[in-house]
């Protein structure tokens, strides 16, 4: 936050007093000449340490609205069951039937080696066993190929046990029709590439066969429930019947106070995302967000675009947005207005796809162009490009999941950059080849019954000075709650935060889904000595709060925060109570 007292010296009227009373103790011709040079002098200095925390404080709080809204859209999800087949035979009639096993022959294994099925009977050779410790081999026989990645059905034949030479004849299971249930018009048709991939796997490849299926829950809009039925008969296929839902808008709308004084505090932020409108199974998002008391302190809107490209999960798309800041309380008086266009293209790729672990790799050629403006006067105009490749790992495990996002960025000096060497740049000294790597890791677990934990962590290491828009900022959610967004940036720094949450097993007329919180966060910044007014800086913050849902959905959540570290003196707003109201449709 800028407070008051950080901007007292761009007062005239309070250094005037101060060279007054220095006047009183220095003799009247020395003051005369002297005083008004070192006045004047030093108030352009203060102005222009002033004006410097204005523009970096303005701007970063600009790239955070910028980065909330710039996740990219989160893969689909799938459920698959497969009911278990029953023996037809009982198992204590099965029991009864022994024999000494003498020799064991799979006929028609071939997606599996037999080599690696032998150890299941090896060990039995030469031993008597009955019938239904064979059933038990053959289901052994159908958990390696399950653990092989394939479909299959294992079954004993009729035959003479006595001889001790038995078969058990496999059948490599695959996938003879795709059932598909659902309201939208047409939807087989269009589906039909990513069908007959599943329907020509012979013998179905288990892990093949998910990433298809969530490569179509990745289409917009879709939610995809299925069913895979073994076939009735060893030789037939299985049925797999997906019943697939369609959305066509979704959207958000979130009203809090956790803005500044300066833009702010109270935010109000809508997003609306319209599936297949096109009928490229595409999502468009629109999002946007203003202050609703004084819009002109913030006017932000974006749209972004997220296309497939073929049917193997490659998307394509771009983001295009605007933004302008006229920062009211103590800012007011110096009339500052910040504008943005801002933007990218991207493209994504999953290298991993399956339920339980997902890698999507990214490429973007990102742009913002930042003009900013005190009074009358042209203060900064930066246009920045920079290139960024990125790896997301999703993983979801036993109570709980995780992500971690890895990335890679490089400045641009060419398509129209103009960042910090020329004559009017935001913070000097920015080359326009910056370099910059960035983690993120963001884990849940179910820690105990109805006991959850959360960390989320951010690391970026810069090679070079950063403009704004790529800075690691804290301050706010989620780094920092305690103080005002973007409090603080930093070319580099780490960043964490914790929390434990529990759910209460109470409610009331209207009041659903309580849950009691608490976390702590903490981060470390620094910068290279290149246009900044610090290098360093800590902050940390803790507190607590409720969440619940009112009403028809409307969630709500109660944060008190307090700060415990300060050491660049960042903000003197002490314990903070925030309240945010959201509601989806």
């Amino acid at each position: 936050m800028i407070s008051r007292e950080r901007f007292a010296p761009l007062s005239a009227r309070d250094g005037i007093g101060h060279a007054t009373q220095w006047s009183r103790w220095i003799a009247g011709a020395a003051a005369f000449v002297l005083c008004p040079p070192l006045l004047v002098a030093g108030m352009i200095a203060l102005a222009a340490g002033a004006r410097a925390q204005v523009l970096e404080q303005v701007t970063s709080e600009q790239s955070a609205v910028i980065q909330r809204f710039s996740e990219p859209r989160a893969p689909g999800t799938i459920n698959i069951a497969v009911p278990d087949l029953q023996r037809r035979i009982p198992p204590e009639n099965a029991k009864g039937m022994r024999f000494t096993l003498r020799a064991l022959r799979v006929d028609g294994a071939v997606a599996v080696p037999l080599a690696q099925l032998e150890p299941i009977w090896k060990d039995a050779i030469g031993r008597t066993i009955s019938l239904a410790d064979l059933y038990e081999m053959a289901a052994k026989v159908e958990r390696a190929y399950t653990a092989a990645g394939y479909f299959s059905m294992a079954v004993v034949p009729v035959q003479d046990y006595r001889s001790g030479h038995v078969t058990i004849a496999l059948y490599e299971s695959y996938v003879s029709k795709v059932v598909i249930k659902s309201d939208r018009p047409g939807l087989e048709a269009r589906l039909a590439p990513y069908i007959n991939r599943i329907t020509a796997m012979r013998p179905i490849r288990i892990k093949e066969a998910e990433r298809i299926l969530l490569l179509m829950s990745d289409l917009a809009g879709l939610k995809i429930d299925g069913v895979f039925k073994k076939p009735d008969t060893p030789s037939g296929g299985g049925d797999l019947t997906l019943d697939i839902s369609f959305t066509r808008l979704t959207g958000a709308v979130i009203l809090d106070n956790m803005g500044t004084a300066q833009m702010g505090p109270v935010q109000l932020a809508a997003t609306a995302t319209l599936n297949d409108v096109f009928g490229l199974f595409e999502s468009t998002e629109f999002a946007g967000m203003t202050i609703p008391n004084t819009p002109r302190e913030v006017l932000f809107g974006q749209v972004t675009q997220d296309i497939p490209i073929g049917f193997d999960g490659l998307h394509a798309g771009y983001r295009l947005g605007y933004i302008s800041s006229h920062p009211g309380a103590d800012l007011a008086p110096l009339n500052v207005e910040v504008s943005a266009t801002f933007g990218n293209l991207f493209v994504s790729y999953p290298f991993l796809r399956t339920i339980e672990h997902s890698l999507f790799g990214r490429m973007e050629l990102n742009f913002k162009n930042n003009e900013v403006d005190i009074g009358p006067e042209l203060n900064a105009l930066d246009d920045n490009r920079w290139l960024a490749a990125s790896l997301r790992y999703l993983a979801e495990f036993e109570g709980g999941s995780a992500t971690v996002l890895a990335s890679v960025a490089q400045g641009l000096d060419d398509l129209g950059a103009r960042a910090g060497g020329w004559a009017f740049p935001s913070r000097s000294g920015v080359p326009d080849d910056y370099r910059f790597v960035r983690l993120d890791l963001d884990v849940r677990k179910e820690v105990l019954a109805e006991l959850n934990a959360r960390l989320r962590m951010a690391a970026q290491y810069a090679f070079d000075p950063l403009p704004s828009v790529v800075r690691l900022n804290v301050g706010g959610d989620p780094f920092g709650r305690a103080f005002d967004s973007s409090t603080a940036a930093g070319d580099s720094g780490i960043a964490a935060t914790f929390e434990l949450s529990r759910a209460l097993p109470w409610s009331a007329p209207g009041i659903s889904g309580l849950q009691v919180f608490a976390f702590v966060d903490y981060a470390a910044l620094w910068s290279q000595e290149v246009g900044v007014d610090y290098t360093d800086a800590r902050l940390g913050s803790a507190g607590a709060g409720l969440r619940a849902t009112l009403g028809d959905g409307l969630n709500a959540q109660l944060l008190i925060a307090v700060p415990w570290e300060d050491t660049a003196i960042l903000s003197t707003t002490g314990t903070r109570v925030f309240v945010q109201m959201a509601k989806a449709f």
